[in-house]
């Protein structure tokens, strides 16, 4: 088996955030969940078999350790959310997440498109047990593009 189609054995992510063309800042994540899209047919009887009418994008859902500090591109997204709703002109954000080896080299990468956060949590609060107090950003976003690295 030729060493490109082998697992990865161990990696991260790192999510790169950028708004307006100018970088904000970036996240180290372990977890990603999302990444997907659904072709959406039209079966009617007007239209050819299986006729694809558009592409459904998923959310994009990360998690990530919670740091003793918090960084002004979290402060970014909670105010982000915040101000939404009284804002409707808030600028998106583009988001390039790149899964890295063990090395910290980047094997392949996502970009994404008009992103914003649409949801936060913060989860472990649990005392009795070691484990680890983690938050969850959750992004809409309008597309997504494949980079192999």
């Amino acid at each position: 088996m030729s060493s490109t189609s082998v697992p990865l054995p161990g990696f991260y992510f790192k999510l790169t955030v950028f708004q307006n063309g100018s970088e904000l800042g970036e996240l180290l994540c372990y977890d990603v969940k999302g990444l997907k899209f659904d072709l959406v047919l039209d079966t009617g009887e007007e239209t050819p078999p299986n006729f694809v009418t558009d592409i459904k994008f998923g959310d994009l859902v990360i998690t990530k350790p919670v740091t003793a500090t918090l960084t002004s591109l979290e402060t970014k997204f909670y105010n982000y959310m915040i101000k939404s709703i009284e804002d409707t002109t808030a600028s998106y954000f583009d988001l390039l997440l790149m899964a890295l080896n063990e090395q910290g080299s980047p094997v392949r990468s996502w970009q994404f498109s008009d992103a914003f956060p649409i949801s936060m949590s913060t989860d472990g609060f649990d005392a009795k047990s070691s484990g680890m107090l983690t938050e969850t950003l959750t992004f809409r976003y309008n597309e997504y593009t494949v980079i192999v690295n």
